[in-house]
C-alpha cells in the first residue's frame, strides 16, 4: 500500500488526531505533455536498455551528488494519461497496470478513480455524498477497498462514522459495505481518526480503536471478503500506517504528544503467519509498505520539539528482518526528504523531495528505486513531481502532481531492465 501527495510531516502526524491538510509541493518542471485525449502513449514491445544504468560487468554508473544513479526511461515504453484539471490527488495504490487514486480538494468532488494504464481506460468507482470522504483506496488483483467516513460534529469534530467498502472491478457488481463502526477518541480539539486499511489478496486488513484498551490501544483486524474475522492484533498505541501481504502484517504505532498535537517516535512492528503480536523492528518509523517478502518504510531522526526530520527509506526481507537503508542519506545536493515508499516484485520505490534556494529549477519531487539485485539507489528520469508511486505486478507507476494538468504514468519493469 502506498500513501499521500506532498503532505508536510506535521500534517501527516496530525492525521491520527485530526483531519490532515494537504500542503503544496515545490514547483517542478513539468514532464513532456501527455496526449490531449488522455489516451496512453503507445508502448514498446521490446525491452529497452536504460541510459546510465549498470554496466555489463554489473558495476553501477557514477552516482549524482545526492547518491543516485540516473536511469533514463525509454519514452516509447511509458504510458501516460492526464488527470482531470480539478483532480485533488490524495493517495495511490497499484497492482500491475491497474491504479486506484482518491482525491479530496475543495475544487473537486471526493471520489475513488480506477485507471488501467495498459488499456488506457478510466472510470469512477465511487463519488462521496456531500459531507463524506472516500479515503485511502487499496487494490489487490481486481479487488479494491476504501474507507467511507464523516464526522458527526461540525468543523471536523466529534466521533468519526466509518465504513469499509469493497468492489471487484473485474465485473459490473457495485461496491458493498464489508464492515462499519465509529471512532470515538478525539484529540487536540479535533475529531476522532479514521481507520488504517490495506488488502492482502482477498483479505481486508484494517486498524481501528480498541474500546477494551483505553485510552490509546487499537486493534488490527484481518477479515475475509465474506465478513469472517480471521485474526486480531492488539496494539498499545494508535496505528499510524499499516501494510499486509502473504499473511504478514507490518504497522507503525505511536503516542500522541498532547502538547504538540501529533505523533512522535512511532514504532514499526511486524507479525507473520498466525502471530497475534508484533516484533519491533524500528523506531521513528512512519509510512510502511509490504509486498511479498520485501518490507519498506520511512524512518526519521526526531529533532526540534519532537518533529520528524530527514526521512530516509529503509527496507528488510521478512526472512531475516534485518533493517538496511536503501536510499542515500538525505542532505546531499538539494535533497531534503525521502517519502511514501512502495514495494513489489522485490523492488522499492519512493519520492525524493528536493529544494534549492539558489536554483528553483532544481526544486520538486522525483521517482527513485532500489532492489537487492541492483544494490544501489537509482533515479528514474524523467519523473518530476513523483512523490507518489506504486510498484508490483511487473509495473512501476507514479503521479506527476506538478504538471498542469496532473498526469498518471507507468512503465513495465522489463522496459528499464530493473533486476
Amino acid at each position: 500500500m502506498v500513501l499521500a501527495t506532498r503532505w508536510s510531516r506535521l500534517a501527516a502526524m496530525v492525521a491520527l488526531v485530526a483531519i490532515a491538510a494537504v500542503a503544496c509541493a515545490p514547483t517542478a518542471s513539468p514532464s513532456p505533455a501527455p496526449s490531449a485525449t488522455g489516451s496512453p502513449t503507445p508502448s514498446s514491445s521490446s525491452t529497452a536498455t536504460p541510459t546510465n544504468a549498470a554496466t555489463s560487468s554489473g558495476s553501477p554508473a557514477t552516482p549524482d551528488l545526492e547518491g543516485y544513479v540516473p536511469v533514463a526511461m525509454p519514452e516509447s515504453a511509458v504510458r501516460t494519461v492526464e488527470l482531470p484539471a480539478t483532480f485533488g490527488l490524495h493517495r495511490i495504490d497499484s497492482d500491475g497496470p491497474l491504479v486506484v487514486l482518491d482525491q479530496r480538494a475543495s475544487s473537486a468532488a471526493r471520489s475513488v478513480e480506477l485507471f488501467d494504464l495498459a488499456k488506457g481506460t478510466h472510470r469512477t468507482l465511487v463519488a462521496a455524498p456531500a459531507g463524506y470522504q472516500v479515503w485511502t483506496p487499496a487494490i489487490s488483483g481486481t479487488l479494491v477497498a476504501w474507507i467511507d467516513w464523516h464526522y458527526e460534529g461540525d468543523n471536523d469534530t466529534g466521533a468519526c462514522d466509518w465504513e469499509i467498502e469493497i468492489q471487484d472491478v473485474s465485473g459490473v457488481a457495485p461496491a458493498r459495505t464489508l464492515v462499519r463502526g465509529v471512532q470515538q477518541r478525539a484529540g487536540a480539539g479535533f475529531g476522532a481518526s479514521w481507520p488504517a486499511l490495506d488488502l492482502d489478496g482477498d483479505r481486508v486488513v484494517y486498524a481501528i480503536e480498541d474500546p477494551a484498551a483505553a485510552p490509546d490501544g487499537w486493534q488490527i483486524i484481518v477479515r475475509t471478503v465474506a465478513g469472517d474475522i480471521e485474526k486480531t492484533i492488539h496494539t498499545r498505541q494508535p496505528v499510524y500506517d499499516l501494510a499486509a501481504s502473504g499473511g504478514a502484517i507490518a504497522w507503525t504505532e505511536g503516542r500522541i504528544d498532547e502538547a504538540l498535537g501529533y505523533t512522535t517516535d512511532a514504532h514499526l512492528y511486524v507479525a507473520q503467519g498466525t502471530a497475534t503480536t508484533g516484533t519491533e523492528l524500528a523506531t521513528n518509523a512512519y509510512e510502511v509498505a509490504l509486498d511479498g517478502r520485501r518490507l519498506a518504510w520511512t524512518q526519521d531522526i526526531p529533532g526540534g520539539k519532537g518533529a520528524a526530520i530527514g526521512s530516509r527509506i529503509w527496507s528488510a526481507d521478512l526472512a531475516t528482518l534485518t533493517p538496511q537503508a536503501v536510499s542515500p542519506e538525505p542532505g546531499g545536493g538539494t535533497e531534503q526528504h525521502q517519502e511514501w515508499p512502495a514495494t513489489g516484485d522485490g523492488i522499492v520505490t519512493w519520492g525524493s523531495e528536493r529544494l534549492s534556494l539558489a536554483d528553483p529549477s532544481l526544486n520538486g519531487d522525483r521517482l527513485a528505486a532500489w532492489s537487492p539485485a541492483l544494490g544501489h539507489a537509482i533515479e528514474l528520469l524523467p519523473s518530476p513531481g513523483a512523490i507518489l508511486s506504486g510498484v508490483g505486478g511487473g509495473w512501476i507507476v507514479w503521479v506527476n502532481d506538478h504538471a498542469e494538468p496532473q498526469t498518471l504514468s507507468g512503465i513495465p519493469e522489463q522496459a528499464i531492465s530493473l533486476p
